[in-house]
């Protein structure tokens, strides 16, 4: 999902031991964007990667984790 030239935004995950979650939130205004979810191994980082790389300007990436 492309999203406006002038938009920037900020991506967060949720980490699981199955799938992740991840977001993007715009991030002035910190509306969501999107949400996808994304298997927990090496294709799937991949595919999150390349999804949350979609977006014009990423600001930032916050990933939440147990460590569980």
């Amino acid at each position: 999902m492309m999203t406006a030239p002038d938009r920037r935004v900020t991506g967060g995950v949720d980490t699981h031991g199955v799938i992740h979650v991840a977001a993007v939130l715009d991030s002035a205004t910190a509306r969501r964007l999107a949400v996808a979810e994304f298997r927990a191994d090496t294709a799937g980082y991949v595919a999150l990667r390349e999804w949350m790389s979609g977006f014009v300007t990423l600001d930032a990436v916050g990933v939440e984790s147990t460590g569980a």
